[in-house]
């Protein structure tokens, strides 16, 4: 009979702790997801002025979280560029991220 007792004690003690642990891990997520707001990332294409650089156009596109010489480095990669070398008159492929979601 106390073998038993002692059964069942574990068994609701468990499903408390099992309880707990979920309810704890979904407040955890709704507390981050009302922080941060999800965000997507898209590309467009900027016509290059004269006077344009690619720092000068990281300093102004380049996202939170991303440094500048990686954002430079980013829009090299995406517009298959061996170099910073951009010209007036063409058109540059950036990317940018917004919390709105486009079709």
């Amino acid at each position: 009979m106390e073998k038993k007792n002692i059964i069942i004690s574990l068994c609701i003690l468990f499903t408390i702790i099992f309880i707990i642990g979920i309810s704890s891990t979904m407040i955890t997520d709704a507390k981050e997801s009302s922080r941060s707001p999800k965000t997507y990332k898209y590309y467009t294409s900027i016509y290059i002025e004269k006077g344009d650089t690619l720092w000068s156009i990281a300093e102004q596109y380049a996202y939170d979280g991303i440094s500048t010489m990686d954002y430079i480095n980013e829009l090299k990669e995406i517009n298959n560029l061996k170099d910073e070398t951009i010209y007036a008159g063409c058109y540059l492929l950036i990317s940018y991220y917004s919390h709105t979601y486009i079709e």
